[in-house]
């Protein structure tokens, strides 16, 4: 059950958000998804459904750190591109940009493996791409 503190965390993470996408489009950078961390170890797939195609991608940490071990990105061809990342961020700080191997393509899922840092408030992870 969450309670007001955790609730608080929560909604000034997703105020992160939205302050940084404003700057970041300026980049290039588009949000395609979001998800919340849960406790301890996770692996979350996150559906991804953007008509675009993309060139490159990146993990963003909001709210609270977190330790990123691996993401996979599922193309809708059924190609699949595996990184492994092992690196903490804290929050605000995002993964260095992974190009996509050929041409732009259009993303299915990404796949993420990670770990919340200890502490309350779950994190929230954005999935960005340009």
């Amino acid at each position: 059950m969450m309670n007001v503190r955790n609730g608080l965390l929560l909604v000034a993470a997703i105020s992160a958000v939205s302050a940084f996408s404003a700057a970041e489009a300026k980049q290039g950078w588009a949000g395609i998804a979001e998800q919340k961390v849960g406790k301890g170890g996770d692996v979350d797939t996150v559906q991804i459904n953007n008509p675009r195609k993309f060139q490159s991608v990146r993990i963003c940490v909001y709210g609270r750190a977190v330790h990123l071990n691996s993401f996979s990105v599922q193309f809708r061809n059924g190609g699949r591109q595996d990184l492994d990342v092992r690196t903490n961020y804290r929050p605000g700080k995002c993964s260095r940009a992974v190009d996509l191997k050929g041409e732009k393509r259009h993303i299915e899922w990404v796949m993420l493996n990670y770990n919340r840092r200890p502490g309350d408030g779950a994190p929230v992870v954005r999935i960005e791409a340009k």
